[in-house]
């Protein structure tokens, strides 16, 4: 079965119960689409992608009802039929002022059409009504006002990695021979005066006996 409205009817073969109808309607995605335009830009439907000439045709003429702000317009009828799709072109009869009024800036319409789904968009008589395009996009730029790193040395000339040159001490101390051979710690030069003063000692004493010795 294609798209479309349909009327059942049921009836009793025996002729005893009256016949008993029930109507449907079989739908597919519409085939039409808004073309996104603002009131004073001609707004229309047109074909959707993919779509053919006959194919939109078919559903132009098969529009019913097209509902502004929830007040449904009839499309169809000789009496009282407000035709705001044209059925050959599909544009929107916008200088239609008693349906979109100039006191209201959006209108929500809905399309509604035998065999096909609801078709819904919003028309809009001012710019102001769109989504805003002025957003701004983050900068990528680096700021100018951040200050570069130096990249010359510091100025300060003082090189603490230069070892200090130390003079040399002017105290000598005096070398002492040690009859046993072990020298003494000479770090301790309170220690080698006093071995000095003991040799001396001992050698003016040795000194001594031997005049004495060759005196007798």
């Amino acid at each position: 079965m294609e798209n479309g409205a349909y009327v059942l009817t049921a009836t009793d073969k025996t002729g005893v119960y009256a016949p008993v109808s029930a109507s449907f309607e079989l739908t597919i995605p519409a085939v039409g689409m808004f073309n996104s335009k603002l009131l004073s830009d001609a707004p229309a439907l047109i074909a959707a992608e993919g779509v053919s000439e006959a194919q939109f045709a078919d559903y132009l003429s098969a529009i019913s009802t097209v509902t502004v702000n929830e007040t449904a317009y009839s499309a169809v009828g000789h009496h009282g039929a407000v035709v705001l799709i044209d059925p050959q072109t599909g544009l929107i009869a916008a200088d239609n002022a008693d349906v979109f009024s100039e006191d209201t800036d959006t209108f929500t319409v809905t399309v509604k059409a035998s065999g096909y789904d609801d078709l819904a968009f919003t028309l809009s008589r001012t710019a102001s009504a769109e989504p805003s395009e002025s957003s701004e996009e983050p900068s990528t730029e680096p700021s100018e006002s951040s200050e570069e790193p130096s990249a010359e040395p510091s100025a300060d000339t003082s090189d603490t990695s230069a070892p200090t040159a130390s003079e040399p001490s002017q105290q000598t101390q005096t070398s002492v021979v040690v009859p046993d051979g072990k020298a003494p710690n000479t770090s301790d030069t309170t220690a080698a005066a006093l071995l000095a003063a003991l040799m001396v000692s001992a050698l003016a004493t040795a000194i001594a006996l031997k005049k004495k010795e060759s005196g007798r």
